[in-house]
Order: C-alpha cells, then structure tokens, then sequence
C-alpha cells in the first residue's frame, strides 16, 4: 500500500463551533483517579462527552512522566470533537504475566518498557477497553505501540507523536544534552509565541517549559529517571511497527507518524534515518519504505514546534487524524 501524507489544518477549520463537552464539564472530568488492581495502584484520568461520534475510546499514552495536565489542550480537543479520552501514563509498571513475557522477548524489549506496558494493559482489562484508537507522545508512543502488537485488533488507529524507540543508537548524556538544549529552545518559544502559531504564553502560566519539567522532576525522581532513561533508548519499535503493518482486515491498524520541526530530542531526521529514508533519493522507494512502517507521516504546521508540541499547539492535529479515518471506516 503507498503511504498517504496528511495536510495540517488549524483548530478553527475542525469542528471548533460543534463542542460535545462543556468547559464546565470538561474541568469536572478532567481529573486524575487512582483504581486498585492486584494490589497495584493504578492512575488514568477519563472524559466522557454527554454526545459522542465514536464508542470507541482514544487512549492517549503521555511521555516520560509526564501527568495530564501536559496533554490537556489536546484532550480536550479530542472531547470537544465527541470523542472518548482515556490518559494514562504508567510510572511504576506491574510485573508481566507469563504468557505477554515471551510475546515481549520476540522483540526485546527492556523489562521498564514490558512492566509499563503490562501496567497499561492491567488498566485497560479492569476498564473493559477491548478496542480504541491510541496516541502516544515520546515515550508513550513505545508503550502504546506496545500494547497494541501485545493484543489483536485492540488498536484500530496509532498515532505516534515525536515518539522515542525510533531514533536509533542513543546514549544517556547524548539524550540529556539534547533535551536540555530542546527545553531552552522551548522556553524562549513559548515566551514568543513561537509555541503556538504566534500567540504568547498566557500571563497565568508564563513559565511554561520549566514548569512542566518540574512536574517532570516530581513524578520521575533522578533515581527512577537514572534507572528507566536507559531503557527508553534501548528500546527499537521499528520491528514492531513492521509486525503491525502485516496485519489485515479487523485486526488492521492505522499508523501515523507525526513529527515537530525543531524537536531537539528526537529530532525527525534521525527517526527518518532509522526507518531508512537516507538510502533512497526517488521519491517512489521512500514511500514504499513508509509504507513497511506506517501509513502516514505529517509534521506539526508550525516551523517552530518543539518536542513538547502537544503541551502549546491547538492544531486540531488529533481530531483530523482519528476523525478523519473514523469517518473513512464508515464510509467504507
């Protein structure tokens, strides 16, 4: 199949006037909760609009402990739009059950990733969430292209933003640097307005960056961040994405990949590298290259999108994927 590419729009030309959840409502819902399996404390927070397009749920997976008030824009975009959203980001992780132990060696993967995965795929068993469209922001984008080669046909679309396991060989002081660089740079954007398409940082929460790497700091200790950043760069998902791209029919799932032009941490041209677009010039080759991997590649419209888009950009990004390819399964 050839891999299609998707034309960014703005929040205002994706359904901004056909709101499905009120502000109201929305700051009601929007609250972390905690649920107790087998003696793991598990945490998710979900929204549930009063009309929705979709019984289906996105379950959007955040970066590196990173909470939802990160990701609140685009949740909140994707409950506007009449869509399900369920957050979760795995800290701890739960120990694996036999048989997903074996299923994650076929593609090695690190016991930090395994065990968070395992603790995403307890939370949506306890939750009855057999099917869902999933997103996943940096390290998120691992786990949740995770949980969906660990279960058939649970995933109908994956979205991977600036994810992690796609960037190739990687060190712990190559990935600090670049992150401390990418954090200043994000910084002074979001101070500018660069962040979001020329608006400036509102007044309340003029630190922008730096308060979400102190959330960062709170939710991760050096300690655990020492002990799993390695394991985040030893993590390859391009065996993955192949294995997913094989299956057909219900089981079939939708992958796009979106990347920012100025993410300093996984910055688009290694992930490109690793796919293994630098080895072709004609356009022909590159495309069936893609389509081993995904079946869409979009970029963030705005030039100075950083690795943390997701937290300043109000594209409306989400909503025309999932919507859109919902639309296309209805139609078909």
């Amino acid at each position: 199949m050839g891999m299609e590419s998707i034309k960014n729009t703005s929040k205002s030309e994706v359904q901004e006037s056909n709101q499905m959840i009120s502000d109201e409502e929305f700051e009601t819902q929007f609250v972390e909760q905690t649920i107790e399996v087998g003696g793991n404390e598990l945490r998710y927070v979900a929204m549930e609009p009063l009309e929705t397009i979709s019984d289906e749920y996105v379950v959007y997976v955040g970066g590196f402990s990173m909470g939802p008030g990160v990701y609140k824009q685009e949740i909140k975009g994707l409950a506007q739009s009449g869509r399900k959203v369920l957050f979760l980001n795995p800290l701890k992780g739960v120990e694996a059950t036999q048989a997903d132990s074996k299923k994650f060696e076929e593609f090695d993967l690190p016991g930090t990733i395994q065990n968070k995965t395992s603790e995403a795929l307890m939370l949506l068993d306890r939750l009855a969430i057999g099917r869902a469209d999933f997103v996943g922001h940096s390290q998120g984008a691992i786990i949740a292209t995770t949980v969906a080669i660990m279960r058939d046909g649970i995933a109908d679309n994956l979205v991977l933003l600036n994810p992690a396991g796609l960037y190739g060989e990687d060190t712990s002081p190559d990935m600090w640097a670049r992150t401390a660089k990418g954090t200043i740079r994000e910084q002074v954007n979001f101070w500018s307005g660069k962040n979001n398409n020329g608006k400036a940082g509102k007044a309340e929460s003029m630190l922008g960056p730096v308060t979400m790497n102190t959330e960062i700091i709170q939710r991760a200790p050096y300690w655990r961040a020492t002990k799993e950043i390695p394991g985040i760069l030893a993590t390859n998902i391009l065996p993955v994405l192949k294995e997913l791209q094989k299956r057909t029919g219900d089981e079939k799932t939708i992958v796009t990949l979106v990347t920012a032009n100025e993410d300093l941490t996984f910055p688009p041209k290694k992930i490109e590298e690793h796919i293994g677009l630098s080895d072709f010039e004609d356009k022909k080759a590159v495309e069936t290259v893609f389509a081993d991997v995904v079946d869409s590649y979009a970029m963030y419209i705005n030039k100075d999108a950083t690795h943390n888009a997701v937290a300043y950009e109000e594209t409306g990004l989400l909503e025309q994927i999932l919507n859109g390819n919902l639309e296309k399964k209805v139609q078909s």
